[in-house]
């Protein structure tokens, strides 16, 4: 293998790992964000019922 073809290779393999970590990165934190949401529409309405 090549100086030039190892180089590319090595270029593509980060490539891909950097956009595949993102990717994990971004799903983790939609599914905190839709957690925390959840939460928070379960909490709403019983503190609403306890203020009528």
């Amino acid at each position: 293998m090549s100086d030039a073809t190892l180089i590319v290779a090595l270029e593509g393999l980060l490539i891909f790992g950097g956009v595949l970590a993102f990717g994990i990165l971004q799903l983790r934190s939609i599914k905190k964000d839709q957690e925390a949401a959840r939460r928070q529409r379960n909490e709403t309405p019983a503190n609403d019922k306890e203020s009528s």
